[in-house]
């Protein structure tokens, strides 16, 4: 009895010491927050993580404070108060333990997603050595993540950010770089890119499921989609029988029967939103960047629909109101007899009745043989200068019928207005002497 009691009380011992080793939930932040991150300015930034249920949270940055208290679940959050730009500073979470992330900058963030001509690298478009600007270099941060796909929106995403002055930057997006660092030469402030590419990707693979159910091009998609998963489980199911019923007869010393060829899994869809946007949201951004289409260009009146759907999407999952929106419409490629391209081409010209969009055009930056044409450089000034909707004053020269503008400022023009104030200084006149109405070529 005595023995008995020893030993019971020996295993007591042993399990409550085991208890005591288990590894305690520890604190984590999402992982876009890292060293060398860039924050949204001027607008609330959330910020989120995980922690052992109820334990107290608190962010600090820049002399600001929050604090909060992990949930039930886990998780935990906060949003901190609009930031101005600059740095670096120091960014600090803090709980039973603490995490600090150094060389932080608050500035303009921006999304960089699509296909193969935005993921080309700028170690392999055509202008890799410009004007040097080591200011803007310095202030240009790319957040790289997994080339990972999923068939479910993921939390989180892995990944660290880099500097422009890192050997990272040859595998910078070129289009998203030139982009940025037009952006911070124009407003001086730090630009952090996230960026996500996946070459040959289709639309449809860059919206939630909700999105593409909700356009008229993507229902058959997304229906069909998932006939063919119902499908696919059904025949896996047999398959694997096949190879349990064969593995028993080998058991068995049984003849083995032959298996059922292994299914193929449907071709994805959502599976790139799935894992490269989804897990970004809803990091503090200023808007999105998007090249896109050359993988299906056979398909212009569905994307007509989807584009836009996948825009609406995007912010709504964001809901961070309506972002900007700026996309590249494909360049000129292949003969001049052929007309599958203009259709797509006009498709995405109709996604800007979708409000805060622009369009790059790039029919003159395209190679005849080449799908992914390496004038990057430029694809990325036009993004940009979008994005600035800057209006200059400029020179005009009367020549017949015809009213040639130009301005030294302005070395791409994508709009023109005349008269266009409350109380303009104009000067143009027919003939007669009578005003040429205010006008303007654009509709921003």
């Amino acid at each position: 009895m005595h023995a008995r009691r020893i030993a019971l009380l020996i295993l007591l011992v042993a399990a409550s010491t085991g208890a005591a080793r288990e590894p305690r939930a520890g604190l984590r932040v999402h992982g876009l927050f890292g060293d060398g991150m860039v924050l949204q300015r001027e607008r609330p930034c959330p910020v989120w993580g995980s922690a052992q249920p109820g334990d107290a949270i608190t962010v600090a940055i820049a002399g600001q404070t929050k604090t909060t208290r992990t949930g039930a679940d886990g998780r935990w959050s906060v949003r901190l108060d609009a930031l101005s730009a600059g740095g670096s500073h120091e960014f600090k979470v803090s709980g039973p333990d603490s995490l600090t992330f150094q060389n932080v900058l608050v500035g303009e963030v921006w999304v960089a997603a699509g296909g193969a001509n935005m993921e080309m690298p700028l170690k392999d478009a055509k202008v890799s050595q410009t004007q040097s600007d080591e200011n803007a270099i310095a202030q240009l941060r790319f957040f790289l993540g997994p080339k990972t796909t999923a068939d479910n929106p993921l939390m989180d995403i892995s990944g660290s950010w880099k500097s422009a002055r890192s050997e990272a930057a040859a595998e910078f997006s070129a289009v998203a770089y030139y982009f940025a660092r037009e952006v911070q030469r124009a407003l001086k402030v730090p630009v952090g890119v996230l960026q996500a590419t996946a070459e040959d990707s289709c639309v449809h693979q860059w919206m939630s499921k909700r999105a593409l159910r909700s356009s008229r091009g993507g229902r058959g998609i997304a229906t069909l989609n998932s006939m063919q998963m119902d499908n696919y489980e059904i025949v896996l199911a047999k398959y694997q029988g096949s190879v349990q019923r064969a593995e028993e007869a080998r058991k068995n010393g049984s003849p083995v029967p032959p298996l059922l060829p292994k299914p193929g899994k449907p071709d994805p869809i959502c599976d790139l939103y799935n894992a490269r946007i989804a897990p970004m949201i809803p990091y503090g951004i200023r808007g999105a960047i998007y090249y896109q289409g050359e993988s299906e260009p056979w398909r212009a009146f569905a994307y007509e629909s989807m584009f836009p759907a996948l825009i609406q999407g995007w912010r709504e999952d964001w809901a961070q109101g309506e972002f900007p929106f700026g996309y590249v419409q494909l360049a000129n490629y292949g003969d001049s007899e052929h007309i599958t391209w203009p259709h797509f081409r006009e498709s995405q010209r109709r996604a800007l009745a979708t409000a805060n969009t622009g369009m790059a055009v790039a029919i003159d930056l395209g190679e005849a043989d080449n799908l992914r044409p390496r004038n990057k450089e430029d694809v990325g000034l036009r993004l940009a200068f979008w994005d600035f909707k800057m209006f200059v004053d400029a020179d005009a020269e009367i020549n017949g019928d015809t009213v040639l503008v130009s301005s030294k400022e302005v070395r791409w023009p994508a709009a023109v207005r005349y008269g266009w104030a409350d109380n303009p200084d104009c000067n143009l006149t027919n003939k007669e002497g009578l005003p040429a109405t205010p006008f303007r070529s654009d509709s921003w």
